[in-house]
């Protein structure tokens, strides 16, 4: 059961309550960039159709991998660095800006090349439109400063804005019957927006761009550290989207569209733990600095809030899948609904697998979440060849949920280094 007195002292010191009042500030913006973009996508799917809507969720999920190399897995190690090191914030800024620069410029020449040698057809250019995007994400580390000082609200607006913009472009397009390319154009549009908000409120917080620099002492720590975070997170995307690039193989684009609908409803649910997590990290940083046994006992709390949150909203939309899919996806995408309640599991998986990842990157264990998310992928890609070949596209989901369970609950119990993060988790169970 859960102990209300416990839960209630996550939230009552003042250092507590700056990070409960980022949350809500992150978990706003989230909110309403999901929902502002989710009716977007869903006028725009029913606008496609089942095929062109599989063909752009097909060049998403390829743009979402290329996005995890890009990013250097560097994210929660520049939040941990702006904590521990704020006397060095404009080196780690410059450093970390520059490496992801080079690294999406290399990605953007190798694709470009591709194209122009290789593959001519609607596909590639979309793929390469979307791939503009990658240099415009790089800003994202003014994101990762504000989350460490606790004052997310301050891009919130940006990002609010960029969504809401990127929105209204995606509508005109469906206005005019615009061809599928053109919503590439449109995101990558919303991403240059989103990055002027970045710098805008960078330099209004007096740390303009032209003052920061490049280190490559401070480089090659940063990259030392998140190395196992780059393999990780590219494991977590091809794991995310390796289902639809093998329904797109095994079924063709119109599987991948009606298997993409489900999907996109999931991920509004599945990202309210990871965006939570990410917003309480810096805490969690700070308290096992301060006091150990107080933070292994908040830990094991947090794990208690998300499981019963995440449960409780998983049986909901179990049950009311067939009305959300009719309602915002019509009758051409119905087949989905199995696919939806299935992927429930996920959800209420998806609260362990968050707080897991903040316990390891506190505890400077990237390798372990690296090692979790590959059998993660080994074990998917194998499922999905058994189980697309006998269920279809609902084969696929079944593949997601038990690959995902292995490596976020079987795999721990295995690691014999992780017997305290089974001990604090598993409380849930015993109370």
């Amino acid at each position: 059961m859960l102990d209300f007195k416990n839960i209630l002292s996550l939230f009552q010191s003042r250092t507590a309550s700056a990070y409960i009042n980022n949350t809500i500030w992150l978990l706003l913006e989230k909110l309403v960039r999901l929902f502002v973009a989710f009716i977007a996508e869903v006028i725009v799917a029913r606008y496609l159709g089942v095929f062109d809507y599989g063909l752009w969720s097909y060049v998403m999920a390829i743009n979402f991998a290329l996005l995890a190399l890009c990013t250097l897995g560097l994210d929660g190690i520049l939040v941990r660095e702006f904590v521990k090191q704020p006397s060095l914030t404009d080196k780690l800024l410059g450093s970390a800006f520059i490496s992801r620069l080079i690294v999406s410029a290399i990605v953007m020449l190798i694709l470009l090349l591709s194209m122009v040698f290789f593959q001519k057809d609607m596909l590639m250019l979309m793929i390469v439109i979307m791939s503009f995007s990658l240099l415009f994400h790089c800003f994202s580390v003014i994101d990762q400063l504000f989350q460490s000082r606790v004052q997310s609200k301050f891009v919130v607006f940006s990002s609010i804005i960029s969504v809401s913009l990127g929105a209204c472009l995606k509508l005109f397009l469906v206005f005019i019957s615009a061809p599928v390319f053109c919503f590439a154009l449109a995101y990558v549009s919303e991403i240059f927006i989103l990055s002027l908000g970045y710098l805008y409120f960078n330099r209004r917080f007096g740390m303009p761009i032209n003052n920061w620099s490049f280190s490559t002492p401070i480089a090659k720590s940063l990259l030392r550290d998140s190395w196992p975070l780059i393999l990780s997170g590219v494991a977590i995307s091809i794991n995310m989207r390796v289902d639809q690039f093998m329904l797109k193989g095994f079924l063709g684009l119109e599987a991948v569209g009606m298997y993409a609908s489900a999907v996109r409803i999931l991920d509004l649910a599945v990202m309210l733990p990871h965006l939570i997590s990410r917003s309480i990290f810096p805490y969690f940083v700070k308290l096992k600095e301060v006091d150990e046994n107080t933070f292994y006992r908040r830990m094991s709390i947090a794990y208690k809030v998300f499981a019963v949150a995440m449960g409780s909203f998983a049986i909901i939309l179990y049950f009311l899948a067939e009305y959300i899919v009719d309602l915002f996806y019509g009758a051409q995408y119905i087949d989905s609904v199995n696919v939806l309640r299935v992927g429930c599991i996920a959800i209420f998986l998806s609260s362990f697998a968050a707080l897991n990842s903040v316990y390891l990157r506190v505890m400077n264990e990237q390798h372990k979440i690296m090692n979790r998310q590959w059998v993660n992928v080994i074990l998917n890609l194998f499922l999905n060849v058994v189980l697309i070949n006998r269920y279809g596209f609902l084969g696929a989901m079944y593949s997601t949920v038990i690959s995902l369970f292995i490596s976020t609950i079987v795999y721990d119990l295995f690691d014999s280094d992780l017997k305290v993060m089974n001990r604090v988790k598993f409380k849930i169970v015993g109370g």
